[in-house]
């Protein structure tokens, strides 16, 4: 249920339809005939909004089963924006998420470097210099 609130509000709403599509898949979310229709590289593949799939999604009587706990790992998210964080979503930002999973393997380290890089805003710097963080 957490997932579809975050997914009508998101900016990256492709990444949640991969997400939601997933779930869809271990049966913990019913999605509409017509999410398999959709276009993902289209700019706008109809997802949010009052009309969008992501209306239709919902969680099915066997999300209970799923055992899972849902972390929304982000940016650092601004005081005023952290009232549309669903309850029961424990949230995180890149900084300390990268500092939990550090160390813990080559997938956890490579992915906790790319988290440390991804906190200030894409353009910033050129893609092909490193931080030294």
């Amino acid at each position: 249920g957490g997932v579809i609130e975050i997914s009508r509000v998101t900016r990256d709403q492709r990444k949640y339809a991969q997400l939601i599509w997933r779930l869809h898949e271990v049966g913990a979310v019913s999605v509409p005939p017509r999410f398999r229709e959709l276009q993902m590289e289209d700019d706008r593949p109809s997802l949010g909004g009052d009309t969008g799939v992501f209306r239709c999604c919902h969680p099915t009587e066997n999300y209970k089963e799923v055992k899972a706990k849902l972390v929304l790992v982000s940016p650092p998210i601004p005081e005023s924006k952290k009232t549309k964080v669903p309850d029961g979503i424990c949230c995180i930002d890149f900084r300390d998420y990268a500092h939990i999973v550090h160390g813990t393997g080559t997938l956890e380290s490579t992915f906790a470097y790319y988290l440390l890089r991804w906190q200030c805003p894409a353009g910033i710097t050129n893609p092909w210099q490193r931080s030294s963080s």
